[in-house]
């Protein structure tokens, strides 16, 4: 009876231990799994900056080689195509640049300011942000980025609009016709010779504008104007997550680009 007693017992015990080394094998197995996906996880994920930064690379070297002519912008759009990831190549000399607001140039200052308050009425913002914009910007200005102008943002959810189409803190002060807004161009130009706005649309679909054919449309403005690049904002968005990866704004000066802002998500 004690032998059969020993027995069972000795039996439990086996079948204790086999229980307990099955659910450490499964425990470890599983933190293995785990430790394999996390580690192929980080491997995606550097693969997927590794490819993002060397498209940003192949981006600012083609807009590199455009400098030695006129910026065939569409062509320039069309690089996207190719690769791996939702590609935006946005022109920053196209737009309003709101540090002109509190530019050394009293001329310039000005008439920035009356652009920029056309181009807000426009656009139908209130009174209230207009004003605020402006006040913030005079006060706080000049700005690396357009996050640092928080009122900015509170417009944008109220207009439902994106306001960094038409507005940048990244250019020389001179606009690119070629590539400007629609709207841009009509607060640039519609006050004096309206025409010129549709005239301009009109021969930029067929071929970049030239400094002479901007220069024989408008002697008012054409100071203030540009037929070439100097400021671009590149952003690569991951196409499975639907989120910006890269934003960097390069500018190009003497030839040379470089790099202003590089923020990596």
């Amino acid at each position: 009876m004690d032998m059969k007693r020993k027995e069972g017992f000795i039996l439990i015990q086996c079948v204790l231990s086999l229980f307990i080394l099955v659910s450490f094998l499964v425990f470890f197995a599983g933190r293995v799994n785990q430790y394999r996906m996390k580690v192929h996880g980080e491997m995606e994920e550097n693969r997927k900056k590794i490819e993002a930064r060397s498209c940003v690379c192949q981006i600012i070297d083609e807009v590199a080689r455009e400098g030695e002519k006129n910026a065939d912008w569409t062509r320039l759009q069309a690089l996207g195509k190719n690769l791996p990831f939702e590609f935006q190549l946005e022109d920053e000399s196209g737009k309003l640049n709101l540090n002109q607001l509190v530019s050394s140039d009293e001329t310039l200052r000005g008439q920035y300011q009356k652009w920029i308050e056309k181009l807000f009425e426009k656009l139908h913002l209130s009174p209230f942000l207009r004003q605020g914009i402006l006040e913030f910007v005079k006060s706080k200005g000049p700005f690396q980025t357009l996050n640092q102008i928080p009122i900015l943002e509170r417009a944008q959810k109220e207009s439902h609009l994106n306001l960094a189409r038409y507005l940048t803190v990244h250019s020389e002060g001179r606009v690119n016709v070629n590539t400007a807004p629609k709207e841009v161009l009509e607060v640039l130009l519609e006050e004096g010779e309206p025409f010129l706005v549709k005239e301009i649309l009109s021969r930029r679909q067929k071929r970049p504008l030239s400094e002479e054919e901007i220069r024989s449309l408008s002697r008012d403005v054409s100071s203030f104007l540009a037929v070439r690049s100097t400021s671009f904002h590149v952003i690569i968005r991951d196409l499975s997550e639907g989120k910006a990866r890269l934003s960097v704004m390069v500018e190009r000066s003497l030839g040379e680009m470089k790099i202003r802002e590089w923020v990596e998500q």
